[in-house]
Order: C-alpha cells, then structure tokens, then sequence
C-alpha cells in the first residue's frame, strides 16, 4: 500500500510543480518556438523534464528513508537535469553536453557502483564476464541510451510513452522476481501528468531534452542494477529488448541522416 500511495503522491507533487512552473517558464522564455523543423503551434514551455524530475525526488526523499542509498541517483539526475534545462533554455555545445552526461554516469558506476560487470551467457557458452572493461562498456552503455531517448522526442507523447512501456516493464519483471521496485513505479506516478499535458490542447507542455536525457538516465541505472549480481531480477539482454524500440528507431534515424 505504501508504494501505491507513493505512486500516488509522485503524479500529485509533478501535477503541482507543472502548474507552478508553467506561467515562469513563459516568463523567463523556457519555451520552444516553432520553425522550419518544428511544427507546433505557438511557444510551448519546456518544463515537463523538470516537473517530473521535481515530482519524483521529492517522492523518493519520502519514500527512502536512508538517502546514502539513493544519494549518487540524486547527484547524476541533478546534472543532467541541470545540462538538459540549459540546453532547452539555450542550446550548449555538444561537447560541453556529453562532457555533463560523462559525469552523471561515472557517479552511477564508479561512485555508486552501478557497473555492467557481465553480458550473461550471452552466445551459450557461459557468462560473459567484462572485468576491466566494466566501466567503459557501461559508459558507453549508458550515453547511448540517454541520447537513444533524447532523440525519439519528436513527436507528442513519442518519448513518454516510450518511457512509460520501459518503466512498467521493468515493475512487471520485479514483481514477477517478488520484488516491488520503488523507481519504476515514482517514474511512472511522474510519468503520467506530464503525458496528460503533453497531449492536451490547452496549457501544453513539452518534457524537453531536460525530460528525455532524465528518464534515460532512470532507465539505464534502474536496468544495470536490475540485471546484476546475486539480486539480478533478469539477464542483460532482457534490457535490450525493453528498450529494443528507441534502439531501432535511433539506428534507422542515423541511416537516414546518413
């Protein structure tokens, strides 16, 4: 009952920060204008990202009673929500961008320890075991897959909803393993304001790249750590295909740059 209500208190708490955040943003001009790329009408704020980032760190400090438990969670998310904000307020350079995202996730793997410390038995003949490569494989990992939902935010609702099937796929795996994962779940209390307003004709909102590079960031910590060591509730390559749809999409979307 307590990680419904928590559910519960994570959709409230991003329903509040919308409403507040929404006339400062038109103020202070946090919004994206059309253009020969975007076909939108009128400005519309960027602050779905930070509405849902606002939503579920305050439902998480709730909820978790030591913080050292979720302290490198907080740390990473608070960067790239940080990079993501100033990109949508006013876009950075790409190496100053993935500089940011390099130093979000090493605090997952080297501070935090959340590693890929092995493939599983991958091609059949045993675990597949990464050793020193742990952590460049899991940076590559994990920039790949925060940029991998950064790019399917093109259409409304695309990246949230995308999102959402990665979230509750990943609370169906824990409670099948007989488990309740709390961050999967505060992602999806967050998740479901921010898709009510991103589809609604009045008051729209957009998530942003704030929004895009965050939930990525959620999902690669929350697949590494669902994927490894003596609790893994499921093999690694159970998380490609959970994310198997914005993989497919990003690849043929750089063919078609190409």
């Amino acid at each position: 009952m307590a990680y419904q209500l928590m559910l519960i208190f994570a959709a409230i708490s991003c329903f509040v920060a919308i409403w507040i955040l929404y006339p400062l943003a038109i103020r202070i001009r946090l919004v994206d204008s059309p253009n020969e790329r975007k076909r939108h009408n009128g400005e519309i704020p960027l602050i779905g990202g930070i509405a849902m980032f606002i939503g579920f760190v305050i439902s998480l400090l709730l909820a978790v009673p030591d913080l050292n438990q979720v302290r490198g969670f907080l740390i990473g998310s608070t960067i790239i929500i940080i990079v993501g904000a100033l990109d949508d307020y006013n876009e950075i350079s790409v190496s100053v961008r993935i500089l940011l995202q390099l130093s979000a996730i090493l605090i997952m793997s080297s501070f935090s320890g959340v590693i890929l410390s092995d493939l599983g038995n991958l091609f059949g003949a045993g675990v597949v075991k990464l050793q020193d490569w742990s952590i460049p494989f899991t940076v590559v990992a994990a920039l790949g897959t925060i940029n991998t939902l950064n790019l399917t935010d093109g259409l409304d609702g695309l990246a949230g909803t995308t999102a959402l099937v990665c979230f509750l796929s990943l609370s169906c795996l824990y409670y099948l393993s007989g488990e309740i994962a709390l961050m999967p779940l505060l992602f999806i209390g967050v998740l479901v304001p921010f898709l009510w307003k991103n589809l609604s004709k009045v008051r729209k909102i957009f998530m942003g790249d704030a929004g895009s590079m965050f939930l990525g960031f959620g999902i690669v910590w929350i697949l590494v750590e669902a994927s490894q060591g003596d609790a893994a509730i499921m093999t690694p390559v159970t998380g490609l295909w959970i994310l198997a749809i914005p993989l497919i999409d990003t690849v043929a979307i750089m063919f078609r740059r190409m």
